[in-house]
């Protein structure tokens, strides 16, 4: 052990607790602690026993972040320094440099509470509570610690404060009881563990012991008594502070009901005309591609890696561009963008190029690439849309796709919805279509698949191979199905089966029957003049067209348009469908 770097570091921290009132902990050259550092530890050092510092032969000391009135942000490497800066911008706070990344020094809200440690993006986690960093100039068997500069410490930014407060969620429950817990949870887990158990009543000596036993029994890797202890006093200071009473205080505050304090909270809820509403007719829904994709809406398209999302994508914006008939829908005279962080430069360029005799007006096509992840940065992100609908006029903005424009984590609970749950108000508020690509996982589903469907407010759109065979040589293998798996503002389409040609630029040409309904429409049709006798109403029994169906929405979607068209009027009967067709001219 170096004399003069011991001697260096234990001057230092002197220094830190006497200037700055910061607290302290002893840590090893694995910057393990050297004993507790929890409240009443041998290892928590603070201006009631820093001349203990020089008793001590180490060269790595720990700053407590809570009792240092501190948040500390720990950038792990330098892929999250640039999403640090992506996300909030170059942090202009207190620096110091430690041997893989940095840390960013802010004073604590003191409206915020947190737990001992929270990830926001990867690489970056937030040290908080009872939770310590190494502190310059340390040396540890990983490097030195030291300061980038003197700047002074500044308040959190809100944009984080706010990520913070929707990532902090006590009572989630990440990993059922019982299950062994990661490292990379271990801390939060065990926090929520205390968090609950107090919340039953349980002492601290009780709590105490049951967070041992979890530690012991399901965490991987090694974790200290100190390390626990700091876990169980954060969960009890914030059980303290924020749970007490919980009940009694609801009560009061509605007994002590006061409208001027609501205000704020009352000004966000809009109260709907219903009088109004009655007496007018509703706004057509502007649709860009009939029964598909409207203006004011979000809309996703998802599917196996290697279907063609980003042709088919590249299709729409060509029919929209000329006005012209996509899956024998028509498409409306549009201007369209496309925000691609997907493919390269080259790439694009020779998509371009297939579908060039397609684009009859490229002017209305406007083609963005980017590496940024512009989606999740709330008012950036907002301000960049509104930026693109000025520059461009864009009716239907196409974003490819969501794991590349989007740093967030598909499989956090709520973490996608919220950001589509924005992305949606945005295409409210500027009257745009956005439709946003997105991957399936190896199972066939995709991530955050729950959250996601329930943020879409227009068409939920899934592209699969018309072949399930996992056979290239299978009949259909090349063809393609279009699932409108849902529509919040009108009827699901019928599956559509298709197969993409570049031959003539980029196009979907229908394979076999046009539709599904209009097969089982004309399978009606065809028993029925099998099998009627005329000039008397025929009534047919349908058996086997209808058991071949996919699903049941699109039996109801067949059974409610030939109703609505006059075709037939049918009722079921002993788990047998039949259709009574209302003339013979309707067949």
């Amino acid at each position: 052990m170096n004399h003069t770097t011991t001697t260096n570091i234990t001057n230092a921290a002197y220094a830190y607790i006497n200037q700055h009132a910061w607290v302290l902990c002893s840590v090893n050259a694995d910057k393990k602690p050297a004993g507790s550092w929890s409240v009443g530890g041998s290892n928590r050092y603070d201006d009631t026993n820093s001349d203990q510092l020089f008793t001590l032969t180490t060269e790595a000391f720990g700053i407590i972040a809570g009792p240092s009135r501190l948040i500390i942000i720990d950038l792990d490497n330098d892929e999250a320094i640039r999403l640090w800066a992506n996300h909030f911008g170059i942090p202009t706070t207190r620096i110091a440099n430690t041997p893989r990344g940095r840390h960013l020094y802010y004073q604590a809200d003191p409206n915020l509470t947190l737990g001992p440690s929270t990830s926001i993006l990867p690489g970056v986690d937030v040290r908080a509570g009872e939770s310590y960093a190494i502190i310059p100039p340390s040396q540890t068997s990983g490097g030195a610690y030291t300061w980038a500069n003197q700047n002074q410490i500044e308040q959190l930014p809100e944009a984080v404060a706010e990520l913070l407060r929707e990532k902090h969620q006590p009572d989630k429950r990440h990993i059922p009881d019982g299950e062994p817990i990661p490292e990379g949870s271990r801390n939060d887990e065990l926090w929520n563990r205390a968090l609950r158990a107090y919340r039953a009543g349980l002492s601290t000596e009780a709590v105490r012991g049951a967070v041992y036993a979890e530690a012991e029994a399901h965490c991987a890797g090694t974790i200290t008594t100190s390390e626990l202890d700091a876990i169980i006093d954060s969960a009890k200071d914030y059980h303290e502070r924020n749970d007490a009473d919980e009940t009694a205080s609801i009560e009061e505050v509605i007994e002590a009901h006061d409208q001027t304090h609501t205000a704020d909270l009352a000004a966000t809820l809009d109260q709907l005309d219903i009088t109004r509403m009655l007496e007018t007719d509703p706004p057509e829904i502007e649709w860009l591609w009939e029964g598909y994709l409207a203006r004011g809406t979000l809309n996703l398209l998802h599917g196996d890696a290697g279907l063609g999302k980003s042709l088919i994508c590249l299709a729409i914006a060509s029919s929209c561009t000329i006005g012209g008939e996509l899956l024998n829908q028509p498409t409306r005279l549009a201007d369209v963008a496309i925000i691609d962080a997907e493919n390269s430069r080259d790439e694009i360029h020779r998509r371009i190029r297939t579908a060039y005799n397609r684009i009859s007006n490229p002017k209305r096509l406007h083609y963005y690439r980017t590496d940024a992840a512009i989606l999740g940065q709330r008012d950036k992100t907002a301000e960049l849309f509104a930026w693109v609908k000025n520059q461009t006029s864009a009716d239907l903005i196409i974003l490819d796709s969501q794991r590349a424009l989007w740093e967030g984590d598909e499989r956090e609970q709520g973490e996608a919805g919220r950001m589509l749950r924005y992305l949606a108000r945005i295409a409210e508020l500027l009257n745009i279509c956005i439709l946003i690509i997105h991957h399936d996982t190896k199972a066939g589903e995709y991530s955050g698949s729950s959250d996601i469907s329930a943020a879409l407010t227009g068409s939920h759109l899934h592209l699969t191979r018309a072949s399930k065979k996992d056979n290239a040589d299978a009949e259909g293998w090349n063809e393609r199905k279009l699932i409108h798996a849902k529509c919040r503002i009108g009827a699901e389409q019928p599956v559509e089966q298709f197969r993409i040609e570049l031959a003539n630029g980029i196009e979907l040409i229908h394979a076999g029957p046009t539709s599904d309904l209009d097969f089982l429409a004309r399978s009606v049709i065809a028993y029925a003049r099998e099998h009627a006798s005329y000039p008397d109403v025929p009534t047919a029994a349908i058996h086997d067209e209808f058991d071949e169906l996919e699903d049941r929405r699109r039996r109801r979607y067949l059974w409610s348009h030939l109703e609505a068209n006059g075709h037939i009027t049918h009722a079921p009967k002993q788990g047998v469908r039949h259709v009574t067709f209302v003339s013979q001219s309707s067949l």
